[in-house]
């Protein structure tokens, strides 16, 4: 659980990064060329901690599939499709030639992200105070 911990903390910074250089483009106007490097860069450290946290996932559900607890098992097959959604749209920033046009993107695999954290929460809650 604290490699799980780990891994989706450094990955909500990632994410949290992301849409914090979106917020602050209009105050800090750097040009275009360190957007295109820090989002891309932002969207790196989020889309690795997030597939290394994947496997984490499934081995929470396998954990809570054998005490039998379908809302728990629900919450963390929830938590593991979000992040899979997050990690492909950060995969599509990282790759874009101007990230700037993926906004849409950008927030929606952030709350994407904040959904598989919480569905974690709700997992480890269950499983911990059952």
């Amino acid at each position: 659980v604290l490699a799980l911990a780990i891994t989706m903390s450094v990955c909500a910074a990632g994410a949290m990064g992301l849409v914090f250089l979106i917020f602050r483009r209009k105050a800090d106007d750097w040009g275009r060329d360190y957007y295109q490097f820090s989002l891309g860069y932002c969207a790196k450290w989020a889309i690795f901690p997030g597939l290394a946290a994947i496997p984490l996932m499934f081995w929470l559900a396998h954990h809570v599939k054998q005490l039998e607890n379908q809302d728990a098992l629900i919450a963390t097959a929830t938590a593991a499709a979000s992040l899979l959604l997050a990690v492909f749209l950060w995969n599509v920033v990282r790759r874009s030639d101007n990230p700037l046009r993926h906004k849409p993107a950008i927030f929606l695999s952030c709350l994407a992200a904040m959904l598989a954290v919480t569905g974690l929460c709700f997992s480890l809650a269950i499983l911990f105070f059952q």
